[in-house]
């Protein structure tokens, strides 16, 4: 597995128990015997989009989220889908961190701008007031099943745990 695939950049976990990695110039899907079930993407790889999984955030529905290592739009494959849908995002992804909320909107982190936006299909990008202060680095998030997300701070060396509004939960 690690020849053909390199290691991975981003892991989740569906329900069932399979393993979804990100590894960089490809995304797998792994069942309970390390085995590939499953190539969320493909499409992508063999259209030239050499590392389209340098990222990946992973919906409760099992809508994946992939972040490529260069160009400004994420790509969404959802269950049953025969191709990947681009979601643009208006700034560079390669530095952004991602996450997927439950109903299926992406929130996508600029660090060095300091500055956070909700995407969700068929609305217009939202920023969403996600730093404390102005020497907050954000270098990580994920979304917890409940919608808010937890939120590490590398400077402050510190989670917090957000709605997705960008209010404290916690």
């Amino acid at each position: 597995l690690v020849q053909q695939y390199a290691y991975p950049w981003a892991l989740a976990c569906r329900p069932d128990g399979t393993l979804v990695a990100a590894m960089g110039t490809s995304c797998v899907e792994l069942d309970s015997s390390l085995r590939v079930v499953g190539e969320p993407g493909k499409p992508l790889g063999e259209g030239g989009l050499a590392s389209f999984a340098i990222g990946m955030a992973l919906t409760p529905g099992g809508t994946v989220i992939l972040k490529p290592a260069q160009g400004r739009d994420l790509w969404r494959t959802v269950p049953g889908a025969t191709a990947p849908q681009k979601i643009p995002t208006g700034m560079e992804v390669v530095t952004a961190p991602i996450a997927a909320l439950p109903d299926g909107s992406v929130i996508l982190v600029d660090p060095v701008a300091r500055k956070a936006y909700r995407l969700a299909q068929g609305k217009k990008r939202a920023e969403v007031p996600l730093f404390a202060t102005s020497y907050e680095y954000i270098a990580w998030l994920a979304a917890a099943p409940d919608g808010t997300l937890w939120v590490y701070d590398h400077v402050l060396r510190a989670f917090r745990i957000m709605t997705a509004e960008g209010a404290v939960a916690d």
